[in-house]
Order: C-alpha cells, then sequence, then structure tokens
C-alpha cells in the first residue's frame, strides 16, 4: 500500500527536530482483524504527567546494531525506561528537549535502544485501564469464549466462558439453567471472525442457586472436538487442593459484553481488564455470597469493570507462570458501573465436580 498524502506538523523544525510528528492518510481504510487494529491514544491525561520511570515498548524493523548495515527482516521490539527530560538534556542539549520531548533508556541494559530504520516507530505504554466498561481490545486469547444462550422459545441473551478442553466449555450457571441451545464462539479477538458451534448440551451445577449465585458454574458440551491452534485452546485450571486466588492477586478478564455503563450493544471487539482480588469481609457485605465458594476483585485505582455479557467469563491469573483459570464472573452490580467488585464463582473449590463430570 503507498500513499501521497501527509499531514507533517506545522512547527516541525527539521534542525531541532521540535514538533516532530506527522500524519500519513492511507488510500483506502483497512480492515481491522486479530492482526491489525488501531492503536489507542492517551486520553485527559494532565500536562504534569511526563511518565519518567514507566516501562514502555518501541519496536520497529531498524537496523539491530552499528555492525549490520540492512534493517531487521522481523518486527524487533524492546523494553524502556522514561526518563527525566533533565536526564535527557545533559546528553542532547536543551534547544532539542521541550516539554513536548520524551526520552527513554533500556529497561534491563544500557544497550536496548532504537537505530537507524526505526524514526517514526511506536512507543507504547502498558495501560493498566483496559476495561471491558470502556476498554481497549484484548490480545490473542485462545480460550475465550463467547457463549449465546436460548430457551425454548428462542429468547435469552449473551455471555462468556473458557475452553477447558476439545469438547467443554467453563461458564456460569445462570447462562445453563433453563436454556436449550447454546452458540459458542471461538477463535477471535473480533466478533465478526468468531467460529461457531452450536450445542444442545450443558450441565449447571446441581445445586446452583439463581437467588444468589450459589454454586454458579457449569459447563457446555460442543457437539464436535475444536482442533487446537494458535487461536484456540484450552486454559489450565487449578491444581487440585490450591485454594487460588490469593487475597490481593491480580487476574485479567476478558468479553464481548457492554463497553460503556448502560450501553445497549456488545463489543465488536474482545476488551480486556484487570483487577485485584479484595478481602472475603469486603465480598460478603456487598453479595449474598457463601465463602470460599466466591471471591471478589476489582480495579480500585482505575476502575476497570465486566460489564453486562460478560458474566460466564474467566477470571486468569499466572500461576507458575501458566494462565490459570481461577474465576468464573457471577455477580455484577445492575447498572453495570466502574466501581462496584465483581463477584467470582472459585473454580477451585469445584475442580473435583469439574474433574468427575468432564474428565478434565
Amino acid at each position: 500500500m503507498s500513499t501521497v498524502i501527509k499531514f507533517v506538523h506545522p512547527e516541525f523544525d527539521p534542525w531541532k527536530l521540535t514538533n516532530d510528528v506527522a500524519l500519513i492518510r492511507l488510500p483506502s481504510p483497512v480492515p481491522f482483524s486479530l492482526e491489525i487494529y488501531p492503536i489507542r491514544l492517551p486520553i485527559n491525561l494532565p500536562l504534569t504527567d511526563m511518565y519518567i520511570g514507566r516501562q514502555v515498548t518501541v519496536s520497529g524493523f531498524g537496523r539491530t546494531s552499528d555492525a549490520v548495515q540492512s534493517i531487521s527482516t522481523m518486527l524487533k521490539y524492546e523494553r524502556m525506561r522514561i526518563i527525566s527530560n533533565a536526564e535527557c538534556t545533559n546528553v542532547y542539549g536543551a534547544a532539542i528537549i521541550r516539554n513536548t520531548t520524551l526520552c527513554a533508556v533500556g529497561w534491563e541494559r544500557p544497550y536496548q535502544n532504537v537505530c537507524q530504520g526505526d524514526s517514526g516507530g511506536p512507543m507504547i505504554s502498558s495501560d493498566r485501564n483496559p476495561r471491558i466498561v470502556n476498554g481497549l481490545n484484548a490480545a490473542n486469547t485462545p480460550f475465550n469464549a463467547y457463549v449465546l444462550y436460548l430457551n425454548s422459545a428462542n429468547s435469552g441473551f449473551f455471555g462468556g466462558g473458557s475452553l477447558i478442553s476439545d469438547r467443554h466449555v467453563l461458564t456460569a450457571a445462570q447462562n445453563i439453567a433453563g436454556f436449550v441451545r447454546w452458540e459458542v464462539g471461538l477463535g477471535s479477538t473480533v466478533f465478526g471472525q468468531l467460529s461457531i458451534q452450536v450445542s444442545t448440551q450443558a450441565v449447571s451445577h446441581p445445586n446452583f442457586n439463581m437467588a444468589n449465585r450459589a454454586n454458579d458454574i457449569g459447563f457446555i458440551i460442543l457437539p464436535q472436538p475444536v482442533v487446537f491452534t494458535a487461536l484456540v485452546s484450552p486454559i489450565q485450571l487449578p491444581i487440585p487442593g490450591r485454594n487460588l486466588p490469593y487475597e490481593n492477586e491480580e487476574g485479567m478478564v476478558v468479553g464481548f459484553g457492554f463497553n460503556v455503563a448502560g450501553g445497549q450493544v456488545r463489543s465488536d471487539f474482545l476488551k480486556v481488564g484487570h483487577q485485584r482480588v479484595i478481602t472475603d469481609s469486603r465480598c460478603v457485605g456487598i453479595y449474598q455470597i457463601t465463602l470460599p465458594n466466591h471471591f471478589c476483585a476489582e480495579d480500585s485505582v482505575m476502575r476497570s469493570n465486566v460489564c453486562n455479557g460478560d458474566l460466564g467469563a474467566g477470571f486468569i491469573v499466572s500461576e507458575r507462570r501458566i494462565d490459570t483459570l481461577v474465576g468464573v464472573a457471577s455477580l455484577i452490580t445492575a447498572s453495570c458501573d466502574s466501581t462496584s467488585p465483581t463477584g467470582y464463582t472459585r473454580v477451585s473449590q469445584y475442580r473435583q465436580w469439574i474433574r468427575d463430570n468432564t474428565g478434565v
């Protein structure tokens, strides 16, 4: 794809490199996919926030060393750390370093850096406010399942689930009880590209109580085994006997649910949020739950949260460096707000029941 349409900042100085930013207009729109979608720009940041000390990622196809004259044939990336402009001025001078400039050094090694051929490339900061409500697009999440559940009158709603084997999707019992058909989507973070299977078999926990969401766990049986690929693969379940997650442990939750509070339309892209497990005493003060079968988690800093259309989705933690499914989204406030914690069914409490009924 080539273009000649450009927009250079009107105050760009090629000698001092001030206001060194520009736009290129593509000749035709690009279709968004798993491999191609836009990056979010910062919003509502105070002018005093200079990101000092924050970890960022830079990437490019530029030269990989001073000894190599050709550009890289593969995209490379490095982790960097933002330093103060005062420190940067010692290298480049006050005429070049302004309040519109950011400088960074290697995060782990001082010789980590960009090179010729990387100019214009991105510097990315990992925003810990990737909400499902008002969220960012999620990266590849091969275990995630979209679940549309319907009753005999062909009425229902949608939620989430997690692939735990080639035939089973773990979800909330509230997405199963009273329903007769389930459309399960796998294999993409783009809703329109999901691969759909239609199931008429599902099992909710025999002691599920809709009133207080006790034992809110179940599984859908897929009519055909799925073939595992980079885009479709199961999530690990907790090791029996380990009561995960721990208080204050951070986890990830994804979903295609509403992405604005009070919304009425599902997201076209899979969203991701990060929350920390709160104390049991706070959790029971918010929801009528039975401990330790449930736990609650929240994002107390950026207020990320789940919303309608996300119930049944998995709460994922890194257990011994392996993504592990430890919770199933079960309880949210009616308004889907960003200040109330989410209640999750604790998977480890049902590990034996899952094994007895699925073999997993």
